[in-house]
């Protein structure tokens, strides 16, 4: 996941992910702040590159000491990482 302003990337747990947005798991928690734009870049064995979804942070809330949830909305801006997310929500759950 990184952040568009200050490009920093941290690897992240996803707890969901849906059409809509995802909520992510973050070990180290940064200070995001709410509606801060980000971009989720999601690697599944069902697909040939990994793919790129453009985010908002909707909401936060912190586990523990230095974990962290957020709950992202996803930006749709390209039909293309739409159907592509379709298709990988679609594949998993035939697994």
């Amino acid at each position: 996941m990184s952040d568009e302003s200050q490009h920093w990337s941290s690897a992240a747990l996803v707890v969901d992910l849906a059409l809509g947005g995802a909520c992510v798991e973050l070990d180290r928690a940064r200070e995001l702040r709410l509606d801060t734009a980000v971009v989720l870049v999601v690697h599944a064995p069902s697909l040939w590159d990994p793919l790129s979804l453009r985010a908002r942070v909707a909401w936060i809330r912190r586990v523990g000491d230095a974990k962290a949830r957020l709950g992202l909305r996803f930006e749709h801006v390209e039909q293309g990482g739409l159907y592509a997310l379709f298709q990988l929500l679609g594949a998993q759950s035939y697994e």
